[in-house]
């Protein structure tokens, strides 16, 4: 008999410091670990969006939401009535343009007629002929990294 369940804490806790662990415990600690910290976008069930998991825990952000043939993005920032939040879409066909030209950090329009300018501040401001939308440094920053890490991929 082992001795009390303390004890075997114990021992459990030493051997994990020393790092006499068995493999299927090390493989299992990478695992936890791996998930842990990958940056994984921020899905919003009952919206349908996703934002950047760069995003801090704020209101403050580029939503995105892929559709049948565009992407959809807006600014979680508005905070007028949900059926009037302007909406910019995207032919999912221009998704990679798009996708290039915010990895770029520069300003650009496509041929689809959307339109992305980024100001001295590093806010941005993507536009298309009916909607525009104005993004902090801070959004625009978290959106470009989520893009780096690849949150953004059309499925």
């Amino acid at each position: 008999m082992i001795g009390s369940s303390a004890d075997y804490r114990r021992s459990h806790y030493r051997r994990m410091r020393a790092g006499n662990w068995s493999s299927k415990s090390s493989i299992l600690f990478q695992k936890i670990n791996n998930v842990r910290n990958e940056n994984v976008p921020r899905y919003r069930p009952d919206t349908g969006y996703t934002k950047s998991s760069f995003s801090e825990g704020g209101g403050n952000c580029v939503e995105v939401k892929f559709a049948n043939e565009c992407v959809l993005i807006r600014d979680s920032k508005y905070s007028g009535p949900a059926d009037e939040q302007p909406t910019l879409p995207i032919p999912a066909a221009s998704w990679p343009l798009f996708l290039g030209v915010v990895l770029s950090g520069e300003s650009g329009t496509l041929d689809s007629g959307v339109s992305i300018v980024v100001h001295q501040d590093r806010s941005a401001t993507v536009t298309t002929a009916n909607v525009t939308l104005d993004y902090t440094p801070d959004e625009w920053d978290a959106f470009t990294k989520g893009v780096a890490d690849g949150q953004f991929a059309h499925p």
